[in-house]
């Protein structure tokens, strides 16, 4: 049994009808949650709080992955546009390496053109787990085994460091084996009491090794069990996509069949501990035996070079995995949204239609297709934020996913960056001001990059009105005369005349008491502001509404 999903059971394959009837509940519970919202269902079983977890397998590769073609969302992005909650909204799997995977896949983006061949592969797989639910049912059964433990988060680092693993020099464990042997025989043969005795010696120095080194050696062992579970799941995997004539990889083929010896093994001692820990007498015998004989250990050591030596094939095994849980998650999403498309990927500029944020119900969808820079003006509330946020997203499902929550998306593949929610860092010391400043300046540096979106709300909000206005009409102008897309949301209409920039609001009216919005995005300025008619309507004295209006006529 492991830590699964709750409502959903994970119980390994047993005889009986037990087992089948368990099964049909699996499958039946797997299909109804298919093309749900996760927020809404059991699935993501309090993901966020295990968010730390989830990002060690993103850490890891970012350690370790070099690519010219290939760039990550970075984490102020990241955060201005709550990205951890767009991976729960997609998070369907039933995997940790699956959700782990998934994770990293929605930070990687493309700077060049997405590889069509690439692209394709992806589509035909998605279409083929939504058109044949049967496959797509018994592939989740299999990740639902796999399951998810916070054990697993630890899994690729785990496989990856076996050098660090401190159990012994396994020559050492060889030569008291001789030992062992050397004078077991010489006691049968002579029956000299101190061959006897030297037999006795030497079987509880063993002894007393395998004691001492057993709670290192059950650690890393149940690592490899939980390897195991893996291995196993894309055995089963690999055969029903054969079934159903759905492409396996070569790579993956092969590194399977690296792998059966290390699985063969692994089997074997699982059977053995399982023995012991019930309490079986024939079981505890040969974890005696076992220990006296260092078999145990030795074969450990063995499993130990053969994952060294086959880290590679590992890799394979938890890639397959992973990605597999990971796209049927996406194929998921999608089939939960009111509508999606495609993107399509161009050499310059954005055109979007019906576009909205793939967090809320009933959005109002928006189209737009702006030139190289654009400022977009309106009343609080009306929409600014969200409509950028939307266009930011969007541009990194696209790219990761290849999934817009829109009806048409054509893009240029973009480096996002956005500066829109920054806080005070008590921690650091640093204002908001101060955070902002390194953070328009990070944008600026890149800015003669035509492969960036620079996405900015409210520049430099965080200062005086002069000097906030002074300082980002010569940002504006500069961000102008680069090579960037810039998208800049304000409420400073004296920045609407900046040259080279078109202008776009959203706007609000009074009727019967209330602000109303229509949250669509318009041509234009957007002279009115809503601050005021905010505070009467919520009942601020009629003296304080009168003077902020005459203060407002003279500025």
């Amino acid at each position: 049994m492991i830590d699964s999903q709750p409502g959903l059971y994970c119980i390994f394959p047993v005889k009986g009808e037990y087992h089948m009837h368990c099964r049909k509940e699996i499958y039946s519970t797997i299909n109804n949650s298919f093309g749900k919202d996760p927020l809404r269902e059991v699935l993501p079983y309090h993901t966020q709080n295990r968010m730390e977890d989830i990002k060690r397998y993103h850490h890891a590769i970012l350690k370790s992955e070099k690519s010219d073609c290939i760039s990550y969302v970075d984490e102020c992005t990241w955060n201005d546009l709550e990205m951890d909650q767009i991976f729960s909204r997609i998070n369907h799997t039933h995997s940790t390496i699956g959700e782990q995977m998934l994770y990293h896949q929605l930070h990687r983006l493309l700077i060049s053109k997405k590889d069509e061949k690439s692209a394709k592969a992806f589509e035909n797989r998605l279409s083929t787990y939504k058109n044949n639910p049967d496959l797509r049912i018994k592939t989740e059964a299999v990740l639902h085994r796999i399951g998810k433990s916070r054990e697993d988060c630890f899994l690729f680092e785990f496989l990856s460091e076996t050098s660090a693993w401190k159990l012994g020099n396994p020559i050492v464990y060889h030569l008291l084996q001789i030992l062992l042997a050397g004078f077991g025989m010489l006691s049968i043969l002579t029956g000299a009491y101190w061959a006897m005795g030297a037999l006795i010696t030497v079987a509880l120095v063993n002894l007393a090794v395998y004691v001492c080194t057993k709670q290192r050696y059950e650690v890393y062992l149940q690592g490899m069990m939980d390897f195991l579970r893996i291995y196993s799941g894309a055995e089963k995997m690999k055969k029903h996509f054969e079934k159903e004539s759905l492409k396996v990889g070569e790579d993956v083929t092969d590194a399977l069949q690296q792998l059966k010896k290390l699985s063969g093994l692994l089997g074997r001692l699982a059977g053995q501990k399982q023995s012991y820990a019930s309490g079986d007498l024939v079981g505890i015998l040969y974890e005696y035996i076992f220990g006296v004989t260092l078999i145990d250990l030795t074969i450990f050591c063995y499993m130990k070079r053969i994952l060294s030596e086959k880290r590679e094939a590992v890799y394979q095994i938890l890639n397959f995995i992973g990605t597999t849980d990971a796209e049927i998650a996406v194929a998921s999403f999608r089939e939960s949204l009111p509508y999606w498309c495609e993107p399509e990927f161009a050499e310059d500029g954005i055109e979007i239609r019906q576009i909205i944020h793939p967090l809320l119900e009933n959005a109002i969808p928006n189209d737009w297709a702006p030139g190289r820079c654009a400022i977009i003006t309106g009343s609080n509330a009306s929409g600014k934020s969200t409509f950028m946020k939307s266009l930011a997203i969007n541009c990194i499902l696209a790219q990761t996913i290849h999934t817009c929550t829109a009806k048409y998306m054509r893009i240029r593949p973009y480096q996002v960056r956005t500066c829109m929610a920054l806080r005070d860092d008590i921690r650091t010391g640093e204002s908001y001001y101060y955070r902002e400043a390194k953070c328009l300046e990070s944008m600026i540096s890149c800015s003669d990059d035509a492969n960036m979106l620079l996405v900015i709300d409210e520049m430099l909000k965080g200062t005086n009105s002069r000097e906030r206005i002074a300082a980002s009409k010569a940002m504006l102008e500069y961000l102008e005369s680069q090579n960037a897309q810039v998208v800049v949301a304000t409420h400073d209409l004296e920045l609407t005349n900046v040259s080279g920039y078109e202008n776009y609001h959203f706007s609000s009216e009074i009727k019967n008491d209330n602000i109303v919005f229509d949250y669509k995005i318009h041509k234009g300025i957007n002279a009115k502001s809503n601050a005021i008619a905010l505070l009467d309507l919520l009942g601020y004295p009629e003296t304080i509404i009168r003077r902020a209006k005459e203060y407002a006529d003279e500025n």
